[in-house]
């Protein structure tokens, strides 16, 4: 029964006591694994050809020779698939750069944020895309203040036969609703807007009737 070294896996004599490569004690050791010299494959001991590759197996070499060429295969397999996988992470990260500029992470902002005096669980996203059809959203920068943003939206509502223009105005993680066109008439009164509002979240007509009717006649008879 060959012997086998634990530490460097040359083989060893029937008697030896320590290896003759590198003086490590002998150990009761299992044979080293063989791999195919050619294509790294490993193949059991005795074995005449490669069952991977069906190269000849070269019996004269030893184990560690063996499991040198598997290693040195697999290195260059490695360097290999190097410029892939930097080709890949250069187009992964091309492709985040893109997507990123295509985001409108204002417009998303306002999206999912909440009109709290409304409701504090619907989104501005939820409430008016459920209201509304024919849903737009966009956004520019603001040129008064830096890192500030106008966001618009527009959609028909189908129960008013009305087509809707929302301003809003965004900086940072706070938001308001500047105006509100309903077929091109602007509303910036702050009353208004809010009876507005009002029934985007609840689809309650009358009661936006009733309500415009009062903020019209405070309007007319305040002076």
């Amino acid at each position: 029964m060959s012997k086998w070294c634990g530490n460097c896996g040359a083989e060893l004599a029937d008697n030896a006591r320590f290896c003759e490569k590198c003086g490590a004690p002998l150990q009761e050791a299992p044979p080293p694994k063989l791999f195919c010299h050619i294509c790294g494959a490993e193949y059991a001991a005795g074995a005449k050809f490669c069952e991977k590759c069906g190269n000849p197996i070269d019996q004269t070499v030893s184990a560690q020779a063996s499991m040198a060429s598997a290693q040195s295969l697999q290195a260059g397999e490695k360097k290999k698939m190097w410029p892939w996988l930097v080709a890949i992470g250069a187009v992964l990260l091309v492709g985040f750069f893109i997507v990123a500029s295509l985001w409108d992470f204002s417009v998303e902002g306002v999206k999912n944020g909440c009109l709290t005096q409304y409701s504090s669980t619907i989104t501005v996203g939820e409430a008016f895309e459920n209201r509304f059809d024919n849903c737009k959203w966009s956004s520019s920068d603001s040129s008064i203040v830096d890192g500030a943003h106008n966001v618009y939206f527009s959609g028909d509502d189908t129960a008013m036969n009305t087509h809707w223009e929302v301003a809003f105005y965004s900086q940072d993680d706070w938001f308001e609703v500047d105006s509100i066109s309903i077929d091109g008439e602007v509303h910036y009164d702050d009353t208004v807007i809010y009876y507005l509002l009002d029934y985007v979240y609840t689809g309650n007509l009358d009661k936006l009737y009733t309500d415009m009717g009062l903020a019209l006649w405070d309007a007319i008879f305040s002076y």
